[in-house]
């Protein structure tokens, strides 16, 4: 049977150091949210809607 999901290692030391530079760089910087954006947005159109 062929396996789907990928083995550890087999996309690359590249991407795998970017990956971890990345989760690094998420302390220090601060990562966009796409999840809170939209509720955010929700909430305003919500308290809008309500007023």
């Amino acid at each position: 049977m062929t396996s789907y999901a990928p083995v550890a290692g087999e996309e690359g030391g590249w991407k795998h150091l970017k990956s971890l530079l990345l989760l690094g760089a998420s302390r220090l910087i601060p990562m966009r949210d796409p999840y809170e954006e939209a509720c955010e947005k929700i909430n305003a159109r919500a308290r809008e809607l309500s007023s």
